[in-house]
């Protein structure tokens, strides 16, 4: 299987986070940087716990346990976001979807091709990350994006399907606790 998620346009760099969500996405791309390649054919899904939010703060995102990071599946990121594994998120602080896509540029004449076809196309690596917050409905959202060689820009937030599917993945973790 091979994924095709398209992201257009240029990337503008983004100052540091100042959210936690944020804060943890960008350490967890630096940590699944330093250990994942960019030749993934699935999407990934990890479980995290935060066990020192201080240091996901700190001028180096890869501070040595601030959080750690379990694989709980792999395969269509809508499959694993919505399947059994994702059951096992309440078990976390903060859950985290890895994927890998193409970028093309917005002001190129050839559009509207595809990013996975264009000619000027750059592979991205896309982790979002959402926090099991303890009141149902607070899921915020963050994406870190690196396109190869290149440095993370952090989005705070995000919107569409798989954005609903993390949020709503989320909830169902914060339901099963309270019920627990």
């Amino acid at each position: 299987m091979h994924l095709d998620l398209e992201h257009s346009g240029p990337l503008a760099p983004v100052p540091p986070a100042t959210d936690a969500t944020s804060r943890l996405a960008e350490w967890l791309e630096h940590r699944l940087d330093q250990t994942t390649d960019w030749n993934l054919d699935e999407a990934r899904l990890y479980g995290v716990t935060v066990r020192d939010a201080g240091r996901l703060a700190a001028e180096s995102p890869d501070a040595d346990g601030a959080a750690r990071f379990s694989l709980l599946d792999r395969g269509f990121p809508y499959d694993v976001v919505e399947g059994p594994a994702a059951l096992l998120a309440g078990n976390f602080d903060a859950v985290a979807l890895l994927t890998l896509g193409w970028q093309s540029p917005l002001d190129d004449p050839e559009a509207p091709t595809r990013p996975s076809r264009h000619p000027k196309r750059q592979r991205v690596r896309i982790v979002s990350v959402v926090l099991i917050e303890p009141v149902p409905g607070a899921a915020v959202l963050a994406t870190a994006i690196r396109a190869r060689g290149a440095a993370v820009q952090i989005h705070a937030e995000g919107n569409g399907r798989m954005a609903d599917a993390m949020r709503n993945l989320a909830a169902e973790a914060v339901a099963l606790r309270l019920a627990g």
